[in-house]
């Protein structure tokens, strides 16, 4: 339908709406192929009226020129006007431009136009210039129009070229760089700043994480609202792996953007999702022994160890498991080693602290020993030591006891400190301390090995009769001995992780104790008692050894 007030329009003619209809009706390609313009003025007048269209015409009034066409296409404001182009070179011309024809491939006019009259001139009439002819004409349909040209012989203006190359580059996988990326939904309208970056119109902005996934993609940056931008605005340019370069931004600057959504994909319809294939991750530069890798192979934590436990591998012996010296020489409860071996997780604890259930861990086995007690000494001051002091107790044992936890769960623990020896009948010797497992034992509670007894001043007593009260308990003081020399102490108690002290011998004349190995190996064990000193001697019984340190193993 043409306006009444329209001077120049384009209409199909009789010919071209029956070949319409025909091609709608039966669904018969209909291939568009050239285009003729005229000056309208077969008799050469000075001032020839402006031609009107016709629907019945069969040719133009006064064709100078026909030829293929350069474009076909449809409208993109429009899906009904299909728009056809053809260039008219510098050297060609010399006529006027004032009638439009289009031609298709059986050579019939099937669409005619009337426009504002041009001349053309030849390069040889002092003037030249590239003349662009377009003619844009409504049909009922597009769907059996062949929108098809031959390259070979047409020209392409700038404006043609340059739609083509982004509309090209428009489908690539790589695209424009965006200024910035959101590490978390926006609102798309409105000028903001997104990851430390203030933004003006015309910005690009990459969204990966709206809170309705279709919604995710690049958008220009507006006052009012933002539109998806250009070369990711349509299904056939947002394909999968695409990718989107980040320029700036506190945590996000300087990465590369990576669309992991599979096809088919249908714009604000299908859910995107974006990750980040390379970029920063919080890690600074340095070296690391130990280090935790994403998906995508990006570093995002890494760490120094200093002992196997730091990186999750089991030791070959108890010894390196519980940090011993090969000096020491410590009872290995038999299994335990194996089972430290195979533990999927080992703690091997000395000092107290805090241990956090890992994920996927229900229960866990716990191993270890309470503090080991105090040998006894003999007494001081002016009167005989006849007998020396008992052995100190050793601390209470566990071995793989299974305990329920729940993943997450926090749990302090409490290791278990030495008992220390009587130095003399001034200071008594100690028990050790209890190691326990969550907060006032309620998981694990080991009770330390009980003290030594400081031994009898009357000669021919026995001395620490009562032993250390522990698990078990050390051994007795001996009476005194022939010859008038002073008893010997009791043997500090053995536990499965670490071996008793020895007991002192009796004092020799005028002296104390002869001292021999009194302080308890390994975890656990008691401190061996003190000797009695000779009766008629001036000197004092040695003081008591010390117990040894508790331990704590903890397997899941």
């Amino acid at each position: 339908m043409i306006d009444a007030n329209s001077q120049f329009f384009a209409i199909l003619t009789n010919v071209g709406m029956a070949k319409q209809a025909n091609a709608d009706a039966l669904g018969i390609p209909w291939l568009l192929t050239q285009m003729g313009v005229g000056d309208a003025n077969p008799g050469g007048l000075a001032d020839p009226p402006n031609p009107v269209p016709s629907a019945s015409q069969t040719r133009l009034l006064n064709e100078w020129r026909r030829k293929p066409l350069n474009q076909l296409k449809i409208d993109p404001v429009n899906p009904a006007v299909i728009i056809a182009e053809q260039i008219i070179p510098a050297d060609e011309g010399g006529k006027w431009i004032r009638e439009i024809g289009l031609y298709d491939a059986d050579g019939d006019l099937v669409a005619v136009a009337n426009c504002a009259p041009s001349f053309k001139p030849l390069l040889s009439q002092g003037s030249g210039r590239t003349q662009i002819v377009r003619m844009n004409f409504i049909v009922t349909s597009t769907g059996n129009i062949q929108l098809k040209i031959d390259p070979s012989v047409v020209l392409a203006t700038r404006g043609y070229v340059d739609e083509t190359v982004v509309a090209g580059l428009a489908r690539l996988g790589f695209k424009q760089s965006v200024r910035a990326a959101a590490p978390v939904a926006v609102v798309l309208s409105g000028l903001q700043t997104i990851d430390g970056v203030a933004l003006v119109p015309g910005d690009r902005v990459l969204v990966p994480f709206q809170a309705a996934a279709k919604d995710n993609g690049i958008y220009v940056v507006a006052a009012g609202a933002w539109v998806r931008s250009a070369d990711a605005d349509l299904s056939a340019e947002v394909a999968a792996s695409m990718l989107v370069p980040v320029e700036d931004g506190a945590v996000n600057g300087d990465s590369l953007w990576q669309l992991v959504t599979n096809g088919p994909i249908v714009l604000g319809t299908t859910a995107l999702t974006f990750e980040m294939l390379a970029g920063p991750t919080g890690i600074v530069a340095g070296t690391y022994r130990s280090v935790t890798v994403d998906k995508k192979g990006r570093v995002t934590a890494g760490t120094n160890p200093n002992s196997l436990a730091g990186y999750e591998i089991a030791p070959a012996s108890q010894a390196e498991a519980v940090g011993m010296t090969n000096d020491t020489k410590p009872l290995t409860p038999k299994g335990l080693g194996q089972a430290l071996a195979s533990a999927k997780g080992i703690l091997r604890a000395t000092v107290s602290g805090t241990l956090v259930i890992p994920p996927g861990i229900s229960t866990i086995y716990a191993s270890g020993c309470a503090g080991g007690g105090g040998g006894g000494s003999c007494p001081g001051g002016s009167s005989a030591c006849a007998t020396g002091g008992s052995g100190g107790g050793a601390g209470q044992s566990v071995m793989r006891l299974p305990i329920a936890v729940t993943q997450g769960q926090v749990i302090p623990y409490t290791v278990g400190a030495a008992g220390v020896g009587s130095a003399n009948y001034l200071s008594p010797a100690t028990a050790g301390g209890s190691t326990m497992l969550g907060e006032a034992g309620a998981l694990l509670k080991l009770l330390g090995g009980g003290a030594g007894i400081t031994g009898s001043n009357a000669a021919g007593a026995i001395g620490g009769p009562f032993g250390g009260v522990g698990y078990p308990s050390g051994s007795d003081a001996d009476d005194v001995i022939p010859n008038n020399h002073g008893g010997a102490g009791g043997h500090g108690a053995s536990g499965p992780f670490g071996g008793g002290g020895a007991r002192s011998r009796g004092g020799s004349a005028g002296g104390g104790g002869t001292l021999v190995n009194r302080t308890a190996h390994g975890f656990g064990a008691g401190g061996g008692g003190a000797g009695g000193y000779y009766l008629s001697g001036s000197g004092y019984g040695s003081p008591g050894g010390n117990g040894s340190p508790g331990l704590l193993i903890i397997e899941w």
